[in-house]
């Protein structure tokens, strides 16, 4: 049966294609995650554009596709996609099923930004030590460059659910402790600047007691923090998992 797509990509989840969504392990394409497409064992290697994450959905180039039996054509005239495939009609458990894997990647992508705040956290204290053990800054320059692309990566996140909260909110994400884990986030990022700005000031006045009182406790908040804000992100990720597998 033939479908006309108004689209370049199909966003697909499919059990028997197995895609699986990998949070960045596979690297990145024009700022965008890269998924790993494997059909029936076997990995397909795309030709240019992969798979990737865009706005929390898994997007596979259809030309990809092939090897799972789905076959397609570019009208350029009408600027249509006509779609051939002989996949059978999802039923209501197969589509749950769907939705649970649709949280569960949600869920571990706000558990993995959780980490990745704990890793600056870290970052900033081997900064501390530099500063104050060996009168180096290499590693505070560093400490920028990590914060920016947390920040970035939180803003990136929250925008994606800010966008599909309805959707989320129709497949159980727990809307409440979502908002949480991003208030967690955000205050966390506030805490880490803080605690920048008081390295600096460290930097140039090592021997003073309420600087280091004031970076020590904003490292303490915003570490807390990051890891409260972490286990929301990997208990819903459990609670998906623990679904799918029954």
């Amino acid at each position: 049966m033939k479908k006309k797509v108004i689209m370049l990509s199909l966003v697909l989840i499919l059990a028997a294609v197995g895609v699986v969504s990998a949070a960045a392990k596979w690297g990145t394409f024009e700022g965008y995650n890269i998924v790993k497409l494997v059909i029936n064992g076997k990995e397909v290697i795309p030709k240019d554009t992969p798979p990737v994450i865009l706005k929390g959905r898994t997007m596979v180039p259809l030309s990809m596709l092939e090897q799972a039996g789905v076959k397609s054509t570019w009208d350029a005239s009408t600027y249509t996609v006509n779609v051939e495939s002989n996949a059978p009609v999802k039923s209501d458990g197969e589509q749950q099923i769907i939705n649970y894997v649709e949280a569960m990647d949600f869920y571990k992508t706000l558990d993995d930004l959780g980490l990745r705040l704990m890793d600056l956290a870290d970052s900033l204290m081997d900064a501390y030590d530099d500063i104050i053990y060996y009168d180096q800054t290499d590693t505070l320059d560093k400490c920028y460059d990590y914060y920016n692309t947390a920040s970035k990566n939180y803003n990136s996140l929250l925008k994606e659910y800010e966008a599909y909260k309805k959707l989320f909110t129709s497949i159980g994400v727990d809307t409440k402790d979502v908002t949480k884990a991003f208030t967690l986030y955000k205050g966390a990022l506030d805490d880490y600047s803080d605690g920048l700005d008081y390295l600096e000031d460290i930097y140039l006045n090592p021997d003073s007691e309420a600087l280091t009182n004031k970076f020590l406790d904003a490292f303490v908040s915003g570490h807390g923090k990051s890891t409260d804000g972490s286990i929301i992100g990997m208990q819903g990720y459990y609670k998906y998992r623990s679904l799918i597998l029954g």
